[in-house]
């Protein structure tokens, strides 16, 4: 991981999250971040 990606990571497992990433030679990457909501979130939109 570079250390952007390092960066990242931190500040999504420091909110209780998850980061996966898979990498495909000549395919790409794919990168997902998962959050939790918080409950005082709920209902905002």
């Amino acid at each position: 991981m570079g250390s952007g990606l390092s960066t990242a990571r931190n500040i999504i497992l420091e909110h209780s999250g998850e980061i996966d990433i898979e990498s495909e030679v000549d395919r790409g990457t794919v990168v997902r971040i998962r959050l939790p909501i918080r409950k005082s979130d709920v209902g905002l939109r």
